[in-house]
């Protein structure tokens, strides 16, 4: 998928979808990724999820629960 914007610039990305996909779904595909950017960010600055020192994957997988919990309750509430 090749998006060509101002001034010649060129924003593109590759893809491993069927050979059938429609090209008006690859690009709703494209323009999803902002919003899991986006919701990573706010993972990292709202909710610590750049703090994170756990020392076991246990403790690795509260911690990821916790954020995940935290963020949707902030989406949910703005």
């Amino acid at each position: 998928m090749i998006r060509r914007e101002a001034k010649n610039r060129h924003n593109y990305s590759l893809s491993n979808a069927p050979a059938d996909a429609s090209p008006e779904y690859l690009a709703w595909l494209k323009c999803q990724r902002y919003f899991v950017e986006r919701t990573n960010q706010d993972a990292k600055s709202e909710a610590g999820w750049d703090e994170l020192e756990a020392r076991r994957y246990r403790g690795w997988e509260h911690h990821l629960a916790l954020v995940i919990l935290a963020v949707w309750f902030a989406a949910q509430t703005k």
